[in-house]
């Protein structure tokens, strides 16, 4: 049996509160050294809530991108 990952990735989700008083959460995903991604959203239930679908459609682009090399 060979297996081959599709998706192996570094998860953070951080609170940011900039000077004005504004806090937002960021999750950033690195994918690998040369692949990451970063979102923002105004709650971590906003972050939670859109996890799943953000998580779907980077398995679905490095599907993608494996099929086309």
């Amino acid at each position: 049996m060979n297996s081959q990952p599709i998706l192996e990735s570094a998860l953070q989700i951080l609170a940011v509160s900039e000077e004005t008083g504004k806090r937002y959460f960021k999750l950033h995903i690195n994918f690998s050294k040369e692949d990451a991604m970063t979102i923002y959203r105004n709650s971590v239930d906003e972050i939670l809530r859109d996890l799943p679908q953000i998580l779907i459609s980077a398995i679905h682009a490095r599907i993608i991108q494996e099929k086309m090399n």
